[in-house]
């Protein structure tokens, strides 16, 4: 996938936090694997990693970071025009682990078919999921 459609595809993610009201700043170092953030009045925010592909196969992602409350996956199917709302913590629960080989340290999702798309079908278009994480951070 080429950078230009990286980029699109994270700039669908932001539109759509945009419209639901978010305070979205986009991250310029990245080596974290965070692509944005969701700024809170508090003071504290949500960081996001996006993942964009046409057909909905997520493959050889990164978490470079330990799982947290507010560390949310993104994932957008344009085909589709869906949005996968997924915290971090069951990303490492529930993705396939690649542990060694060319590929070591990555993470994959199929959503097209399978096991995978029914364990991940509840997250599809949870936008609650990051709604009710934003008002506990808030609270706290």
């Amino acid at each position: 996938m080429s950078i230009r459609r990286g980029k699109l595809g994270e700039y669908r993610i932001i539109v759509e936090l945009l419209k639901r009201g978010y305070n979205v700043f986009e991250v310029v170092d990245d080596n974290e694997g965070i692509d944005f953030v969701i700024r809170l009045p508090n003071g504290r925010y949500i960081e996001i990693q996006a993942k964009y592909k046409k057909d909905g196969y997520f493959n050889q992602f990164y978490m470079r970071k330990e799982p947290s409350d507010n560390y949310f996956f993104i994932f957008y199917w344009a085909d589709e025009d869906h949005f996968w709302i997924v915290p971090s913590k069951e990303i490492k629960e529930k993705a396939s682990y690649q542990q060694d080989g060319v590929w070591k340290n990555t993470y994959t999702i199929n959503l097209t078919s399978g096991v995978q798309r029914e364990t991940f079908k509840d997250y599809k278009d949870k936008w609650d999921l990051l709604e009710r994480e934003v008002e506990k951070q808030v609270k706290e």
